[in-house]
């Protein structure tokens, strides 16, 4: 069911009250590296955005795609920048030059697609969907994983600096029911999401201190989203 279907009015209460109900699905995760390997361990993946703005830690064994790498069955990485692209693929790496929201068509499809905070960097969210799902085989899934304006540690930080001072290339937030609307819009849906949570101590006692008021799962304990979509 899309909202649509309740009602033409977006901010109506009926509409708020089946979002809240779709949006009951979140599952908390304390280390979303665990979840990004069971994710790709075995399968076809096509990852975009590779590079990770630059050069500097492509030889450390921490970068991300070099993980994906070593775990999937076979791996295509796509990024727009070309003197890296060149780099890495003179590193053994298969990237393409390639802008992830064109219509591009690479003609090989994927078990999965991992879109690393990429999506809250480019002008068409649902361009970026829609070419996943273009490259995505009839089963495969897409995990996106964006950061959380609303939680605790940015508020604390507005609190202390007045403002909020992103990433300076972000250029939009993809929050849970934003999340819903673009994939509706790139003609999938959104099959699970997860809330990062990863148990620092400070973490711990921000909880003890607001569990009176708020729940285990309040997304405000949350540094990033990821979602996880389907055909």
């Amino acid at each position: 069911m899309y909202w649509k279907d309740i009602s033409k009015n977006p901010v109506s209460i009926e509409v708020h009250k089946f979002l809240l109900e779709e949006l009951r699905q979140k599952k908390i995760i304390t280390n979303l590296d665990d979840l990004l390997k069971k994710f790709v361990d075995g399968y076809s993946v096509l990852d975009v955005g590779v590079v990770d703005h630059d050069m500097s830690h492509i030889k450390s064994d921490s970068w991300k795609h070099r993980k994906l790498k070593k775990l999937a069955k076979k791996i295509v990485d796509v990024d727009i920048l070309e003197e890296e692209v060149s780099i890495l693929n003179d590193m053994g790496f298969d990237v393409r030059l390639v802008d992830a929201t064109s219509k591009t068509d690479l003609g090989e499809k994927f078990e999965r697609v991992v879109i690393g905070d990429v999506i809250e960097h480019v002008s068409n969210p649902v361009a970026l969907l829609e070419f996943a799902a273009r490259h995505l085989s009839d089963d495969g899934q897409i995990m996106v994983s964006t950061p959380n304006p609303f939680s605790i540690h940015f508020i604390l930080r507005v609190i202390r600096e007045g403002t909020f001072i992103a990433n300076a290339e972000h250029i939009s937030w993809i929050t849970p029911t934003m999340a819903l609307e673009i994939a509706n819009r790139a003609g999938i849906y959104l099959k699970n999401y997860y809330i990062n949570q990863p148990e620092s101590l400070a973490k711990r006692l921000i909880k003890k201190i607001l569990k009176v008021v708020l729940r285990e799962d309040n997304e405000i304990y949350t540094g990033s989203y990821v979602y996880v979509f389907s055909k």
